[in-house]
């Protein structure tokens, strides 16, 4: 998932799946508002992003069900806090 609110093409901004699936469309804080939220939930191939608590992008994938998660930087200053993964109830 892209995590980039200042970018021209839609592919690539913030709740996009990168660079393959748009975010339906930006809900990020502005600079300085503080942390922004973001949840994603997979289940099996179907993904649901979450941006400050809305639904900004739904994607059906073809990825393995098994693998890492990573958390990574393309250049621009990016803080985490309080990462949290849970199984779906």
């Amino acid at each position: 998932m892209s995590i980039l609110d200042r970018v021209d093409e839609a592919r690539f901004r913030t709740g996009s799946i990168d660079g393959i699936d748009p975010a339906d469309f930006l809900n990020a804080k502005p600079v300085g508002g503080g942390y922004n939220k973001v949840r994603i939930e997979v289940r099996g191939q179907e993904y649901r992003i979450y941006w400050n608590d809305q639904l900004v992008n739904t994607y059906t994938g073809d990825r393995e069900l098994a693998g890492h998660i990573g958390l990574e930087n393309n250049g621009g200053g990016i803080r985490f806090k309080n990462i949290r993964i849970a199984p779906l109830k």
